[in-house]
């Protein structure tokens, strides 16, 4: 469509206008998958592709988003595909790149160690376990062998559930104090009601 103002096209993220090189069977089903891809969107069936990174063929970040082309990629939850991105954050710019039969289990447990410092242990088991399923989508793209997912030598036990119950008086005076200014940079003072 065109913008009703300025009468110039609008264009989708993800399916801008771009060279797809010289004219061949390559490039004509490049244009073929993007017009395809484009079509689904606007028919609201799965999420824009990310414009602004083109993985290498064969590669971890090729599969993810072949996959998320897919008729498979729309069926899972909202929730679930959130998820998946979530966990992309740190798979992305790690292995992204890589052909997934050279990643090792020296790398992937560094990913878990790295993410359970800075993040969080819940996050870091978050990652391995999206990590799991994209191995085995990868696996039925032909990209690996399912059962040599380097992740399996990784301990990825689920972290505690957490315990912290606030009573509904104590959310509403930190609220208050929040909605007035008066709470500080360190929040060391608000505890959980019947914590320590």
């Amino acid at each position: 469509g065109r913008d009703l103002e300025t009468g110039k096209p609008i264009y989708h993220k993800g399916f801008e206008p771009r060279p797809l090189g010289p004219d061949g069977p390559d490039a004509r089903a490049r244009a073929l998958q993007l017009y395809d891809g484009l079509q689904k969107v606007l028919r609201g069936g799965m999420d824009a592709p990310r414009a602004d990174r083109r993985w290498p063929r064969g590669s971890v970040g090729a599969g993810f988003e072949e996959y998320r082309r897919t008729e498979e990629w729309p069926k899972k939850a909202r929730r679930t595909r959130e998820e998946w991105d979530r966990a992309w954050k740190y798979i992305g710019p790690v292995f992204g790149d890589t052909k997934p039969s050279t990643v090792t289990l020296y790398q992937i447990s560094e990913l878990r160690a790295a993410i359970a410092k800075n993040v969080s242990e819940r996050e870091a088991h978050r990652t391995i376990k999206v990590w799991r399923a994209l191995w085995q989508v990868l696996a039925a793209l032909k990209l690996c062998d399912a059962n040599q997912d380097p992740s399996f030598g990784v301990r990825n036990s689920e972290p505690e559930a957490r315990s912290e119950r606030w009573a509904a008086w104590e959310i509403a005076r930190i609220a208050k104090r929040a909605w007035r200014g008066a709470i500080t940079a360190s929040l060391g003072s608000l505890r959980p009601h019947g914590t320590a």
